[in-house]
């Protein structure tokens, strides 16, 4: 160790250093401590609820409150109605026990709430109520009152030690906190009450009576205004609307203005309305349909220029290409024509420089063969005496010959060398035409692809074009369809109309006639009373006058009649046209 490790190591474990060391570990953590407690923020959250609770709180406090000064009221209210309310006599005490019982069985001093305040003001008020109506009850015997009071007396404190019975054993259950006290106070409290109810009970006949009476004067007559809202707020069905309507007319007297309960003019206006509905119904729907299908054309039409132009311009690429797979055709033909060529040039030319070679070759082995034997010649001259002069000049020839020969060689290797190098570039040249040949196919064989999809495409084109052509002509048909409905439909009302113009006609007819016969009847009946009475004919102007009645009324059914006939013509003539 060196001297500096050593003094940090004497710094650090001597006493100072121990107490720096906790100081810098302890003053951040309690640091940290007290910024997360003492400034420690509130969410949103919990400032609502607390916001919420305390508004709880005022409105309970205020409530108790009220609640507070309410039962001082109602007690001293009681007390100065007890004396009033201890003079009538309960005739039947069981039932007063019963009463008693159920109002002691709901007290939860523990679970009283909001809302079971608002119970127990009901209750105080029920009991006001009960008080307020009693003084009213009371009209018993003076002689009876005195008998009446010592039992009311022996009731009441049957009913308070009850009360207080039970006020003890509900103290127990309820917990020792401030806001549980005031709530068992009120429970004892409404045990008094029910008790206060419970004891004047008279059930009597006339009292019931004169409730009765009470209730009847309080139940306000019905007005106009509130049978019609009553009404309009009402959900009727259709039987009890044409009831309402049956009771109003039989009310009213003149009833020229309503409709009849099974009027026949008013079914076949009905009618007419709902089939002029159908066919305005219809109308738009044809019309929809027309609108339909002048956008399915105008689809169509679109459809079809733009495919008629991509089949112009695909066309028209096919034509290019097929152009240049016949120019890139003819091509090869030329550069393999110029190959095959080329191949026999040069099978040519090697087959003539073997022939020389090899007619080189064969020259110079003869000539080889011929020095040797010269040699031979000259050996044996040589042994035999032969001069060296003509050694050396067949030597020189030999030399001369062999350097011939070396010479021919190289010749044959420079040819050969040229060759294969010709070779080598016409077979770079026909991997290049096959490379231009694969790529030509290829396109070629996209194209092929383009012109089948093209031909896909035209026959779907020709199956939705068959398909639009069909919906047109089933559109038609159908708008066909609904103009002969149409027009069928407008025969019919016009039938309709004059059926039932025939009919009224009819019943005019039959009222006139019958006006008629009465008519006659009565004149025959006048004219014999006054023959019978003076002997004379004294009614002549009355018969004239009633003549010419009657003939103006024959007159009116001739033409009524003629009517009719007019009518019936016209209807034949309608059903003779439909039939057509």
């Amino acid at each position: 160790m060196t001297l500096v490790d050593e003094a940090i190591v004497s710094a650090v474990f001597s006493p100072q250093g121990a107490i720096i060391t906790a100081v810098c570990t302890f003053v951040p953590i309690f640091i940290y401590l007290i910024y997360k407690f003492s400034i420690k923020e509130k969410s949103f959250e919990e400032v609502l609820e607390e916001q919420k609770r305390r508004s709880l709180e005022e409105e309970l406090r205020q409530k108790s409150d009220k609640v507070k000064k309410e039962k001082k009221f109602k007690r001293s209210w009681a007390k100065k109605k007890e004396k009033v309310e201890t003079e009538p006599v309960s005739e039947a005490p069981q039932v007063e026990e019963k009463k008693e019982i159920p109002h002691i069985e709901i007290i939860e001093p523990v679970e009283v709430k909001t809302p079971k305040q608002k119970n127990k003001k009901s209750t105080n008020q029920n009991a006001e109520n009960h008080v307020s109506e009693k003084p009213k009850k009371v009209e018993v015997a003076v002689v009876e009152k005195q008998e009446k009071k010592d039992e009311s007396d022996k009731v009441k404190a049957s009913g308070k030690s009850k009360a207080d019975r039970e006020a003890e054993k509900a103290k127990p259950q309820s917990k020792p906190t401030e806001a549980i006290k005031p709530k068992t106070e009120v429970t004892v409290e409404k045990s008094s009450v029910s008790t206060v109810q419970a004891v004047p009970v008279p059930a009597t006949s006339s009292n019931k009576k004169k409730k009765k009476e009470h209730v009847e004067k309080e139940v306000a007559p019905l007005t106009v205004n509130k049978l019609l809202s009553l009404i309009k707020d009402a959900d009727l069905d259709t039987e009890e609307i044409q009831n309402l309507i049956d009771i109003l007319l039989n009310k009213q007297k003149d009833a020229s203005g309503w409709t009849k309960r099974n009027d026949q003019l008013a079914d076949t206006k009905r009618n007419l309305q709902e089939r002029e509905q159908q066919l305005d119904l219809e109308l738009k729907q044809n019309q929809a349909v027309v609108s339909k299908l002048k956008d399915l054309r105008d689809e169509y039409n679109l459809l079809k220029t733009k495919h008629s132009s991509l089949e112009k311009s695909s066309q028209e690429k096919i034509n290019k290409q097929q152009q240049d797979i016949q120019s890139f055709t003819l091509r090869l033909k030329q550069v393999q024509e110029q190959c095959t060529a080329e191949k026999e040039k040069y099978s040519q030319l090697e087959k003539q420089v073997d022939q020389k070679v090899t007619a080189a070759l064969k020259s110079v082995e003869e000539e080889k063969v011929k020095l040797e034997q010269k040699l031979s010649k000259i050996e044996t001259e040589s042994r035999s005496g032969v001069s060296k002069t003509e050694l050396e000049t067949i030597k020189k020839s030999r030399e001369d010959l062999q350097k011939v020969h070396a010479l021919l060689i190289d010749q044959h290797t420079q040819l050969v060398g040229t060759h294969k190098n010709e070779l080598k570039n016409l077979n770079t040249q026909l991997a290049d035409i096959k490379k231009q040949f694969e790529e030509v196919s290829a396109k070629n064989v996209v194209l092929l692809k383009d012109i089948q999809a093209l031909n896909d495409i035209k026959t779907s084109l020709e199956l939705s074009k068959k398909t639009l052509e069909e919906k047109l002509h089933n559109e038609e048909k159908r708008i066909a369809e609904l103009e002969a409905q149409l027009i069928q439909s407008s025969g019919n009302t016009n039938v309709s109309q004059l059926q039932a113009e025939l009919k009224s006609l009819r019943i005019e007819n039959e009222r006139l006639t019958e006006q008629l016969v009465s008519t006659k009847e009565r004149v025959a009946g006048d004219g014999q009373e006054v023959i019978h009475q003076n002997g004379e004919l004294n009614g002549k102007p009355q018969d004239s006058d009633l003549l010419k009645s009657l003939e103006d009324k024959e007159k009116q059914l001739k033409e009524k009649e003629n009517l009719l006939h007019r009518l019936n013509e016209e209807i034949e003539n309608q059903k003779k046209k439909k039939i057509m």
